[in-house]
């Protein structure tokens, strides 16, 4: 069967007519435009097309049939110019195109963004040029001579000149080749002429150079023209980027001036969160200038810790305030241990302001007893002891109880924690044993161990003397605060062992208090005798007394009414 009776339509279709093309949008365009194509009689479904070319590219299997009217496909790769459409269907056969459709290649510039590889050979102007020597005769005779018709045998004078050439472009050329291949029949009188006609030729050439010095100053004074300009334009731009990067960056580049602002606000947190915030950020740049800020920012940073652990052992610092800095430390440093330091130092700190408080104290005494000699007094009232008594009570009662906070923070799931209770409940037990044999030689030197003595003999003071009558008041003064401070320690959750100490204490000093007592009561009772003056009473019924027996009951009276008063203390 010929293509004639392929595409010829059956004959029920073919009153309709053939397939004619009217329109095309768009009516140019590139390869791989997808075009509209509108007629009439173009097919009635998508089986029913056999062929579609457009600018003699096949186009039939991107063809989509959308009705007998308008058909959509894709311009394949196509030659540049115009170029008709070609249609044929089953019903209607070999199709009419009234229109035709323009093919461009879109030329990619060298500036120009491309998804492929462009061959510049074939876009860019010039690029296939050549540049070689040619090997070629000159078309103008380099003695402005006419060459003669005749000439030797290239070979037989390239085996003369095996090193030379006639061309007068290469490095290897060779005069008499070139003569003896263009002139070697030519006159002497013409070869005499071509030698002036080189010198003037030279002459011109020398006098064109002699311009050339004009153009490279030309091209020198334009240059300084603009290079104020350029080197204006250059520093902007440099200082517009150097801005940008400041706006851009700016959180990094000020951070350092944030951190001291904020140190001394003492925002502390927000120091934390800025920090971490651009460590992770700019932890690992590439880029010089962020690792030089960060380099300086890590050393501020370390700056900062020390201030912190500064603060942490400042005894005026509360706990409260303490357990932030802990905290904070923690996060800087998740391998320290800042709430160790902390009670370690405070530890030290409050046995040292125990011996620094005794020493005030005695001197204020010495001070009070030099003035009293100086008013011919021998023995001194004071009550420096009762002070000194009150006001390590009184610091004890405010920081142990901080101490015990803290040593509170080590959790049970610490790993740690037993070690560190241990030394914690010891550093405890001494510092209440060091205030107890304190208080101790301020009230009752006498009773103060014989180890206790040689460790500290240096440290302890031998305080001024006291009227017994001052003294007594002095011990029970103090028995009364230590025993509202024991009270307020076992209700701070301090176990009996922390206050054992401070418990046998109070026992010496109410023993002391009692001896005292009963002293006085014996050396009362003794001194009755003086006071006896024989006046019978005789308002009894029974016998008649004097006033010896009624002193006597006052004085036993009196007696175990203050060791009765000591013992409930």
């Amino acid at each position: 069967m010929s293509d004639g009776d392929r595409l010829a339509p059956p004959a029920a279709a073919r009153a309709k007519g053939p397939p004619t093309v009217t329109g095309l949008s768009p009516t140019e365009g590139t390869p791989g435009t997808q075009i509209t194509i509108r007629g009439e009689n173009l097919g009635t479904d998508q089986n029913d097309l056999l062929m579609l070319f457009i600018c003699g590219t096949d186009c039939l299997h991107t063809a989509k049939w959308k009705t007998d009217k308008k058909i959509i496909a894709r311009l394949g790769q196509a030659n540049r110019g115009l170029g008709e459409v070609k249609i044929a269907t089953k019903s209607g056969g070999r199709g009419i195109c009234n229109v035709k459709f323009r093919v461009f290649i879109a030329q990619v510039g060298p500036l120009e963004e491309s998804a492929v590889w462009v061959d510049e050979m074939q876009t860019v102007p010039g690029r296939e040029a050549v540049r070689t020597v040619a090997q070629t005769t000159e078309e103008r005779d380099a003695l402005g001579l006419k060459p003669t018709t005749k000439k030797m045998d290239p070979a037989f004078l390239a085996k003369m000149f095996p090193d030379g050439s006639s061309n007068i472009r290469m490095e290897s050329f060779n005069p008499q080749w070139y003569l003896l291949e263009h002139h070697s029949e030519t006159p002497i009188e013409e070869l005499r002429e071509a030698i002036k006609n080189m010198q003037l030729a030279k002459a011109d050439e020398a006098k064109k150079n002699e311009q050339m010095h004009k153009i490279a100053e030309a091209r020198v004074k334009a240059e300084s023209v603009f290079k104020d300009v350029l080197s204006r334009k250059d520093r902007a731009d440099a200082t517009r980027n150097a801005l940008s990067v400041l706006t851009r960056f700016k959180f990094i580049f000020f951070l350092s001036k944030t951190i001291d602002d904020n140190m001394k606000k003492g925002e502390y947190l927000t120091i934390l969160n800025d920090y971490m915030r651009a460590k992770s950020l700019y932890k690992d740049t590439e880029v010089a200038l962020f690792k030089e800020v960060m380099v300086h920012l890590d050393a501020k940073m370390d700056r900062f810790k020390e201030e912190l652990k500064h603060k942490l052992i400042d005894t005026s610092a509360s706990f409260e305030e303490q357990s932030k800095l802990i905290k904070y430390l923690k996060i800087l440093e998740p391998d320290s241990d800042p709430t160790w330091e902390c009670i370690t130092a405070y530890h030290c700190w409050l046995e040292d302001i125990l011996w620094k408080l005794q020493e005030d104290h005695f001197k204020k005494a010495l001070e009070v007893e030099k003035t009293a000699k100086d008013n011919r007094f021998t023995l001194v009232e004071t009550n420096e002891r009762q002070l000194f008594v009150s006001s390590l009570v009184s610091i004890l009662m405010n920081k142990l109880q901080s101490f015990w906070k803290l040593s509170n923070t080590y959790t049970t799931n610490d790993e740690r924690w037993t070690q560190r209770q241990d030394d914690i409940n010891q550093m405890l037990i001494n510092t209440i044993n060091v205030s107890s044999w304190l208080i101790l030689n301020a009230l009752v030197p006498r009773a103060l161990p014989d180890d206790v003595i040689k460790r500290y003999e240096a440290q302890f003071v031998k305080w001024p003397e006291m009227t017994p009558q001052v003294n007594r008041t002095v011990l029970t003064q103090s028995l009364k605060a230590l025993r509202s401070f024991i009270s307020s320690l076992l209700e701070a959750q301090f176990t009996t062992t922390h206050v054992q100490p401070l418990i046998e204490l109070c026992m010496t000093v109410r023993l002391k208090v009692i001896s005292d007592v009963i002293d006085k009561g014996v050396e009362n009772i003794c001194a009755l005798g003086s006071k006896e003056n024989w006046k019978q009473d005789f308002s009894s019924s029974i016998a008649a007394k004097t006033a010896l027996p009624d002193f006597y009951e006052n004085e036993v009276f009196d007696c175990l009414s203050a060791v009765r008063d000591a013992l409930s203390t």
